[in-house]
């Protein structure tokens, strides 16, 4: 009776493991398809530069480009503390055309700008051309 219910305990180990497994492989081959947008901080932040320098244009404000990545633990300090705090909401909302970049994911973008650690935050004028680093 004990070896029964023994066995039949394993089984269940193995069959949990066996669905957790499975799960686990279809949400990597789910491909990763970036939204237009993203929240950070109570503000929205554009995913794509090219879109947020022809907002720029339009508006004649300079890009605050925000190079994060979802493992990077300062980001999530920076985005916990200093882009809720209110005057520095209002400054970045009022005067530039937000873009959050991931390293991970843009790759090219953080290349082409020489970002290679995040947090980092980059201010463009709307030509794209770099104001400050």
């Amino acid at each position: 009776m004990r070896n029964k219910i023994i066995w039949t305990i394993l089984v269940l180990i193995l069959i949990l493991f066996s669905v957790l497994i499975y799960f686990d492989y279809q949400s990597y081959r789910t491909p990763f398809v970036p939204h237009e947008s993203s929240p950070i901080g109570g503000m929205t932040w554009h995913n794509s530069l090219d879109k947020a320098l022809q907002i720029a244009q339009k508006e004649n404000k300079p890009v605050a480009v925000y190079f994060s990545a979802i493992w990077c633990q300062g980001c999530a300090k920076f985005q916990s503390y200093t882009l809720v705090n209110t005057h520095v909401k209002k400054m970045l909302e009022e005067n530039y055309v937000l873009v959050e970049m991931d390293l991970d994911i843009n790759i090219d973008v953080s290349r082409n700008y020489n970002v290679g650690y995040p947090p980092y935050l980059l201010l463009l004028d709307k030509d794209g051309t770099v104001l400050e680093s």
